[in-house]
């Protein structure tokens, strides 16, 4: 039975009595989110609920555990459909014996046996749960200008040889002759980047306009820089060596670590000198932005990212994208379409047994927002409780789980 996040967050608003309310931001709902799903999530765990159980066959010696491991449930040896649990090592235990131990991410099986397969089972880690905040429109001065690119709820428009500047937050504009046409224009916090013909160009808010030679880099903070006969440099020090083809590059971004790059070469998009494919296309990219390990980018039908794998993640395909407004983990806000900003985040999807887990979690979330408000939860409290202990009773109950937890644990 799947529920969206968004489900359990206008749930809990009902009963916390906060429908049409601002009152808690969206990212504090999201970590109250967070916080009520592990909380449940570990509790199923205590009570061996298999609902999330995931698993995996081991070998003896030493096995890497999956990513998304959280906590054990059980080893077992399985032989002609025969399953014997596998104990876990007593530190005076020799080696020879048929034993599993688990250091760091490792899981290692000690011992012989003939024939058979060693089955893992493990609880995987609980998700991080996002859901999608309301697009919000926007009224700033244009002018009858068209829109070039837009940051932080700033609006970038042109009009040649000048291009202009409004910010909707401060309701504030400013203007800076770039003697050109600008074909091509990205903001950052502080300062940004226009290409006029073959020329780039840095412009700062307060109208300074500077030539800048080389091919342009800019960092996940914000920092524009240049790579000149294969040296990074900002304000002509030099901060990396280029390693990586430089022939029919047009932006560079990278970690301000200097040492992860995403680049468009071609209009298409790179990874640290190897070309993004996925599913045997090519990745063509208007404009990138580097974000918390993934390369952002946005052409006038698609807004995705490439994350540190190099696996694709498709965003919106809505057409006339005008660009990322600002990848922000705060708001959730993300890329802008005429005046209006839309989220960058997903609506997590929850495959739950039956309704009584997506009952408990709203319960449990609704507990902390009357929590949040400082208003009296007594309430909803004496309502969880017994909507938990029904819930519990309910789940379905192993006889042999508190031995083998002892084993294993």
């Amino acid at each position: 039975m799947t529920y969206k996040s968004s489900d359990i967050i206008r749930k809990a608003e009902q009963l916390a009595d906060l429908t049409n309310t601002d009152f808690i931001a969206w990212d504090e709902k999201v970590s109250l989110l967070n916080d009520a799903y592990t909380m449940l999530y570990q509790k199923l765990v205590n009570i061996g609920d298999g609902s999330f159980v995931k698993p995996f066959v081991a070998f003896r010696g030493e096995n890497v555990l999956p990513p998304d491991f959280w906590q054990i449930r059980s080893v077992n040896l399985v032989q002609n459909k025969i399953v014997t649990p596998v104990k876990r090592r007593a530190d005076s235990e020799n080696y020879s014996s048929l034993s599993y131990e688990i250091r760091f991410d490792k899981l290692y099986i000690n011992g012989d046996y003939s024939n058979g397969e060693i089955i893992v089972e493990y609880w995987a880690k609980p998700k991080t749960l996002t859901y999608k905040p309301k697009p919000v429109t926007l009224n700033p001065e244009l002018e009858n200008r068209a829109v070039m690119a837009v940051h932080n709820e700033m609006f970038f428009t042109k009009s040649s040889p000048m291009i202009y500047w409004y910010d909707c937050k401060t309701e504030t504009n400013g203007q800076a002759n770039v003697e050109g046409d600008a074909t091509f224009i990205l903001p950052c916090d502080e300062q940004v980047l226009v290409t006029v013909g073959s020329t780039n160009k840095i412009v700062t808010y307060d109208g300074t306009v500077t030539t800048l030679s080389g091919i342009p880099f800019i960092t996940e903070s914000g920092s524009i820089g240049s790579i000149i006969d294969g040296k990074g440099k900002i304000n002509n020090h030099t901060i990396f060596d280029w390693d990586y083809d430089k022939d029919g590059v047009s932006l560079v971004v990278c970690n301000d670590d200097f040492d992860d790059f995403f680049y468009v070469m071609n209009e298409l998009l790179y990874h640290n000198g190897s070309q993004i494919i996925i599913n045997d296309d090519l990745i063509i990219a208007n404009s990138i932005m580097y974000v918390n390990g993934n390369c952002w980018y946005y052409k006038t039908n698609e807004v995705g990212y490439v994350d540190e794998s190099d696996e694709l993640h498709i965003v919106s395909v809505k057409p006339n994208c005008k660009g990322i407004n600002k990848i922000d983990c705060n708001t959730g806000y993300g890329y802008t379409i005429g005046t209006t900003v839309y989220p960058w985040v997903e609506d997590t999807v929850l495959d739950f047994p039956n309704s009584m887990y997506f009952t408990i979690m709203s319960y449990m979330l609704a507990l902390q927002f009357k929590i949040k408000q400082g208003a009296d939860s007594s309430g909803l409290m004496t309502e969880l409780q017994t909507l938990e202990n029904t819930f519990y009773d309910t789940l379905s109950q192993d006889a042999n789980e508190p031995i083998r937890i002892k084993n294993v644990y």
